[in-house]
């Protein structure tokens, strides 16, 4: 969807992420095209790891993002005692926006972990862009969006990131999981567990700063 209607369009190589409450989506264009590898597993965003001895995911390894990321929410909101789900979510972005510190921190935790994984990907193929679909937290949410943008310059060979732009989709409301030839589409399923369903949301805004903003 973002290749032929949203903010890929006239871009040949970048990198989608959406985030939301069904959890992190991803996929990859290169020259112009969706790249799905020999599989249609390209793009697994949701399961590079970013915490070698983390929590076991149900894909089979240790410390994939989307396993992270959804312990340290389901901790947090059990903390409170909220059980997760989708109005907890809502109620989390609520507080983030009115400045509840704690949300705010686990935010940009999170937007750090994302960015990571993000930068390890980056350094992989050199993207154009990274444009990010978040349906789950207020527009503009500078907890995560900061933290996502600092975290992608670090883990990035500053050669790519001299070049590259981390921005909003033009697409917000679009389901992280549309499929139908989009360049964020959902994989076959995988042994243990796939992307699909596994809650590990957080948010981010509008790119500009940190990167190179803009469109």
């Amino acid at each position: 969807a973002e290749l032929r209607l949203g903010a890929g369009r006239g871009r040949k190589n970048f990198i989608v992420l959406g985030i939301g409450h069904e959890g992190i989506g991803s996929g990859i264009v290169v020259d112009g095209r969706v790249f799905e590898g020999a599989r249609g597993f390209a793009g697994e965003i949701s399961h590079v790891s970013v915490h070698a001895d983390g929590v076991i995911c149900p894909c089979g390894q240790r410390g994939c993002l989307a396993a992270e990321t959804a312990n340290q929410l389901r901790l947090f909101l059990q903390a409170r005692g909220v059980d997760m789900n989708a109005e907890a979510y809502e109620e989390l972005s609520t507080a983030s926006a009115q400045g509840d510190p704690a949300v705010r921190r686990l935010f940009a935790d999170i937007g750090w972990q994302i960015g990571r994984a993000v930068g390890s990907v980056a350094n992989v193929f050199d993207p154009d862009a990274v444009i990010i679909n978040d349906t789950l937290t207020e527009v503009g949410d500078d907890a995560v969006t900061q933290s996502l943008v600092r975290s992608i310059t670090q883990h990035t060979h500053p050669g790519i990131t001299a070049g590259m732009t981390v921005v909003a989709s033009d697409l917000k409301h679009t389901s992280i999981l549309a499929g139908g030839g989009g360049a964020l589409r959902t994989p076959p399923p995988r042994g243990g567990g796939g992307r699909a369903g596994e809650p590990a949301p957080s948010g981010v805004g509008p790119g500009g700063g940190g990167v190179s903003g803009g469109a």
